[in-house]
């Protein structure tokens, strides 16, 4: 990228946090997305499908025949977040995820050097589906 680029990506760039669940594939990323959006006001988040295998499920005889556990289903949702704002939606989000059960997931915060907020435009309808 050129040198010259770098300080106009900078300048409109906003300090933030970028939160991490990773989340059981049974509709909870769907669930958190839709309260996200409803209650506040975050468009802009993503959830991705993969597959992981938890660190306890390796535990010394844990697995059947000592043979590795079968990745399991996972999903992996990210929102980037203003740093005034960013304890607060962790919280939210802490006690929006369903974590608190077993294997409910994990939800982790890091620091942004910077993202770039969205807004839709006054009027904009919310897409159907």
């Amino acid at each position: 990228m050129n040198s010259t680029v770098l300080p106009a990506i900078a300048s409109h760039a906003t300090p933030g946090q970028l939160i991490t669940c990773i989340l059981p594939e049974d509709g909870t990323d769907h669930a958190l997305l839709t309260k996200l959006k409803a209650e506040k006001g975050i468009i802009t988040a993503n959830s991705q499908s993969c597959q992981g295998i938890s660190i306890l499920s390796l535990v010394p005889n844990s697995g059947k025949g000592g043979k590795q556990p079968v990745a399991e289903g996972v999903r992996i949702v990210s929102v980037a977040v203003p740093e005034d704002q960013a304890e607060m939606l962790f919280e939210f989000i802490c006690d929006n995820a369903n974590i608190d059960r077993p294997s409910g997931g994990v939800v982790l915060m890091g620091p942004l050097h910077g993202f770039t907020t969205f807004t839709l435009p006054d009027g904009v309808q919310d897409e159907q589906g």
